[in-house]
C-alpha cells in the first residue's frame, strides 16, 4: 500500500485560514460583548466611541454598531482587499474598545461563564427531571441564552471540555460541602453535650465547695449519718448535691459509652482511627474526657469548620465570577489549590489560639479549658485563607527577620 502525498497548501487556503480566525472568531468575540454591555445595566453601550481606519474620526455607538452589522463572514462577493484590511482593523479597535466597556470581564470569561452557566442549568434539568417525572426521554429546554452560547462556542471552540470538567467539580463540591456541613455538626453536638455535661459537674463541685465553706462539718461523713437538727438544712443540700453528680457522672459515663450504629457512624468521638489510643469505651473519668474534648475542640472542630468555609469560600467565589461573568478557565485549578490551603489554616488556628494551659488538678473547673472560640476562627481561616496565609507571611518576616532587615536605631547628633 503506497502513501498518497497530501496536496501542497495553497496560497488561497492560507488566505482562508487566516480569515477564519481573523474574522470569524474576532467577530463572534465582538458580538458576544456587544451582547453582554447592552444587556447589563451597569454597562453602557453608549459610551462606545471607535476610530474610523480610513478617516481617523470617532464613530459613534450607533454608527459603531451599524458598521459591525455590515461585516460578514465569508466576505461578500465583490469585497476587495483593501475592504477586507478596513473591516479587519475596524473589527480589532471595535473589540478593543468593547473589551474596556466589559471590563473586568473580557471575551474569555464571558464566553466560559455562559458555556458553564448552560452546563450548570442542564445539570440541574436533568437532576429535577429524574426527581419529579417519570419520563426519561423528555427532550431539554431551550437555552435562554443559546445565541450567547453559541457565539462563545464558535469564537473559543476548546473551552467546552474544560467547562464540562468544571462543572463536574462544582456539583461535586456543593454536594460535599453538604454531606462535609452535617458531619461538622455532629462533631459540634458531640463537643458541645460534653461540654455541658462538664460545665454541670464544674458546678455541683463549686457548689459543694461553697457549702463546706458556709459549715466545715458537713464535710465528716459522720455529721450527715444522724444529722443534728442544726445541720438538717445543710444535709439536705448535701444530699443533693451528691444526687445529681451521680446524675451527671451516669450522663457522662452514658455519653462516652454510646452504644448503636448511629454512635458509631455519626459522633466522631467515636471515630478510634482520628485519635489513636483515646477512643476506648472504659475511659471515663473526667481529666481523660476533658483532654479529649480539649483536641477535638481546639485542633480537630477548627480543622472542620476550616475546611467547611474553604468550601463556603470557593462556592462563593465561582457565583460571584458568575455573577460578573469573569469565570475564567484558571478558576478550576485555584478552586482545587484552594480545599488543602481551607484544612492547614483550620489547625493552624488551633495553634495559634488554643487556651495557654489546662486547668489544674483539684481546682473544679474541668470545663474551663474547652471553648468554641477556636472553631469560629477556624471558618474564618478556611474562608480567607489567603488573607490568613497573607497574615502568616507578614508574621513570618517580623519573627525571622534578617539582621539586616531589622530597622536601625536612630543616631541622635
Amino acid at each position: 500500500m503506497s502513501d498518497t502525498p497530501r496536496p501542497a497548501a495553497t496560497d488561497q487556503d492560507h488566505q482562508d485560514m487566516i480569515n477564519a480566525v481573523l474574522f470569524k472568531r474576532n467577530l463572534d468575540e465582538v458580538f458576544l460583548l456587544l451582547d453582554f454591555v447592552s444587556g447589563r445595566p451597569d454597562k453602557q453601550l453608549s459610551g462606545l466611541s471607535v476610530p474610523d481606519p480610513a478617516t481617523g474620526d470617532a464613530l459613534s455607538a450607533q454608527q459603531s454598531v451599524t458598521r459591525l452589522a455590515g461585516i460578514r463572514y465569508p466576505p461578500p462577493a465583490g469585497r476587495s482587499d483593501a475592504d477586507r484590511a478596513a473591516d479587519a482593523s475596524f473589527l480589532l479597535l471595535a473589540k478593543d474598545r468593547l473589551a474596556a466597556l466589559a471590563y473586568p470581564a473580557r471575551g474569555l470569561t464571558i464566553a466560559y461563564t455562559a458555556l458553564f452557566s448552560r452546563s450548570e442549568s442542564r445539570t440541574a434539568e436533568g437532576l429535577l427531571a429524574r426527581l419529579f417525572t417519570r419520563k426519561r426521554n423528555t427532550p431539554p429546554r431551550a437555552a435562554s441564552d443559546g445565541s450567547r452560547r453559541s457565539l462563545a462556542e464558535s469564537a473559543f471552540p476548546g473551552l467546552s471540555a474544560q467547562v464540562v470538567k468544571f462543572n463536574v467539580l462544582y456539583s461535586g463540591l456543593i454536594w460535599l460541602t453538604l454531606v462535609w456541613l452535617v458531619l461538622t455538626t455532629f462533631t459540634y453536638w458531640d463537643v458541645a453535650m460534653g461540654r455541658s455535661t462538664l460545665q454541670r459537674i464544674d458546678q455541683i463541685h463549686r457548689d459543694r465547695t461553697a457549702l463546706y465553706q458556709a459549715s466545715a462539718d458537713l464535710a465528716l461523713p459522720k455529721t450527715c449519718a444522724d444529722p443534728l437538727p442544726q445541720h438538717a438544712v445543710g444535709c439536705q443540700r448535701h444530699n443533693d448535691l451528691a444526687t445529681a453528680e451521680k446524675q451527671a457522672m451516669s450522663d457522662l459515663v452514658t455519653f462516652r459509652q454510646c452504644d448503636g450504629w448511629s454512635c458509631e457512624w455519626f459522633h466522631t468521638l467515636r471515630w478510634g482511627f482520628i485519635l489513636c489510643g483515646v477512643h476506648d469505651t472504659t475511659m471515663t473519668d473526667e481529666p481523660s474526657f476533658v483532654s479529649l474534648l480539649s483536641i477535638f475542640s481546639n485542633f480537630v472542630l477548627p480543622m472542620m469548620f476550616g475546611v467547611l468555609g474553604t468550601f463556603v469560600a470557593a462556592i462563593r467565589l465561582v457565583q460571584l465570577n458568575v455573577r460578573d461573568s469573569t469565570l475564567s478557565p484558571r478558576d478550576f485549578w485555584s478552586t482545587v489549590l484552594s480545599l488543602p490551603l481551607g484544612m492547614v489554616a483550620g489547625v493552624t488556628v488551633g495553634l495559634f489560639y488554643s487556651p495557654s494551659s489546662a486547668p489544674g488538678t483539684g481546682s473544679g473547673s474541668y470545663a474551663g479549658d474547652l471553648t468554641m472560640t477556636t472553631s469560629g476562627l477556624g471558618f474564618l481561616a478556611g474562608y480567607g485563607s489567603q488573607t490568613f496565609f497573607d497574615m502568616l507571611d507578614s508574621l513570618k518576616k517580623n519573627a525571622f527577620a534578617m539582621n539586616g532587615d531589622a530597622p536601625k536605631p536612630a543616631s541622635h547628633a
